[in-house]
């Protein structure tokens, strides 16, 4: 697997990424936080059947913390939609 330095197709530095991520409606952020999820936990198992099981773990976990991440924003929207124009 090639490791990217940079985002394909964007010409912004990282800060300014992650200000537009951040930008983002919180429905949409918990859909990208379960797409992220989803991408470390199949890295993950990737990583344990090639033999690299502190890689798999640590993509594991990190795929967990994604998971509760998007849950937090999930409960935010609950609370926020009302106020948010779609």
């Amino acid at each position: 697997m090639n490791h990217l330095m940079q985002v394909k197709n964007y010409s912004g530095n990282l800060k300014e990424l992650a200000e537009e991520i951040g930008d983002m409606r919180y429905d949409t952020l918990e859909e990208f936080y379960k797409i992220l999820s989803d991408k470390f936990s199949s890295d993950s198992r990737y990583d344990a059947i090639m033999g690299h099981p502190q890689v798999s773990s640590k993509l594991k976990k990190i795929a967990e913390y994604h998971q509760m991440i998007q849950e937090e924003f999930s409960s935010l929207w609950k609370v926020c939609e009302k106020y948010m124009k779609k």
